[in-house]
């Protein structure tokens, strides 16, 4: 275990990982938190129940024909959604 430690560069220190901003030497199942992923499948089921099924599957395929492949801001999500779903 130690030796996969050195080569994978985590470090210990008192029994504990250090932690740097960037995660570094941090296993990420500790690093990062199912939280972001929850309050989206929350957001997302919220959505659908609103507008309903079919609305919400027209939707997002406009959302996935108009931004595949690129990154977005959440301003940019909050112009699709109110011209889509007024």
């Amino acid at each position: 275990m130690e030796d996969a430690r050195r080569r994978t560069g985590r470090r210990r220190a008192r029994g504990k990982r250090h932690r740097t901003g960037d995660g570094e030497g941090v296993d990420p199942d500790e690093f990062y938190s199912q939280v972001p992923y929850e309050k989206g499948f929350l957001f997302v089921s919220l959505l659908e129940q609103t507008v309903g099924r079919g609305k919400f599957d027209a939707f997002v395929k406009k959302y996935i024909k108009h931004f595949s492949f690129t990154s977005i801001t959440t301003a940019d999500f909050e112009a699709f959604l109110a011209a889509e779903l007024p």
